[in-house]
């Protein structure tokens, strides 16, 4: 899987991954919090930036699960993946990792990239998982090349 094809597939988790921190944090959520308002503009921001990034990153899903299957079965995986798909597959691992004393440092990573382009998040997740494999000997679930 390239950096690029990662970045889609953070775009495509986005959105759900901003309702499991409000749904997780909401308790720890200062009031002024921008995941406060399941509607607002980062929200939509987000949500519009998953749509547009779905087509690569359910290719990215398809060469990474079901790269060797055959046509038969790569059609049906295809048309078994959707954007919340991949939700319900990583919501659950957020929602595990999440604390209430983690939820005012996300928070506030979501305030500082909430003015940056939605890509921002995307690529920053990518290129943070490549220079941890970097530094591993062993590739991890999710290799990334290296160019």
């Amino acid at each position: 899987m390239t950096q690029a094809q990662l970045s889609d597939l953070v775009l495509v988790a986005a959105p759900g991954g901003l309702a499991t921190v409000r749904q997780q944090c909401a308790s720890a959520l200062a009031p002024d919090s921008l995941l406060r308002d399941p509607a607002g503009p980062l929200t939509l921001q987000y949500e519009a930036a998953a749509k547009e990034a779905w087509p690569r990153a359910k290719e990215a899903m398809l060469t990474v699960w079901g790269g060797k299957a055959s046509a038969e079965k790569r059609k049906q995986l295809s048309d078994a993946m959707t954007p919340q798909f991949l939700g319900n597959i990583l919501a659950p691992l957020m929602a595990k990792s999440l604390t209430p004393e983690s939820c005012p440092a996300v928070d506030h990573v979501i305030a500082l990239l909430a003015p940056l382009p939605p890509r921002n998040l995307g690529d920053l997740v990518a290129t943070m998982v490549a220079l941890d494999q970097a530094h591993k000997t062993q590739n991890g679930p999710l290799p990334i090349c290296k160019s």
